[in-house]
């Protein structure tokens, strides 16, 4: 249990660093500005359904935003502009669409409007908790 902690610490952190420049434009994970003043998520958990136009994960954690769907499944919206990326522990790579799999574990970061939450960036590979 203490080793899974450490991972999802571990994680955590790296991704708030390689998330820097996207932070300062959404005012913070939870916080609003920046982006048309649009709320910002984030999350980890694992993929169970892809298609071109939306991602479902399985959610293990993340901020005030995706709490009710801790545990469950929350469908996230795609768009041209969504970055997708590999995680490895010197950084994150980027990579297609198509490389992104179902049963991959993901951090997602985006904004969420009306309950209809959209990426911004995908980063697959990430240790995550069960």
């Amino acid at each position: 249990m203490r080793k899974k902690l450490v991972i999802l610490t571990m994680v955590t952190l790296i991704t708030l660093v390689a998330a820097t420049p996207a932070l300062a434009g959404h005012g913070g994970p939870g916080g609003n500005g920046g982006g048309g003043g649009r709320p910002f998520f984030a999350l980890v958990g694992t993929i169970t359904a892809t298609d071109e136009e939306e991602i479902t994960v399985w959610v293990a954690d993340g901020n005030r935003f995706v709490e009710p769907y801790i545990g469950g499944e929350l469908t996230v919206q795609l768009t041209n502009s969504t970055g997708f990326f590999v995680w490895y522990p010197d950084g994150r790579r980027p990579i297609d669409f198509e490389d992104v799999e179902e049963g991959d574990t993901a951090s997602i970061h985006g904004t969420v409007v009306d309950d209809v939450f959209t990426a911004d960036w995908v980063i697959v590979g990430v240790p995550c908790a069960p």
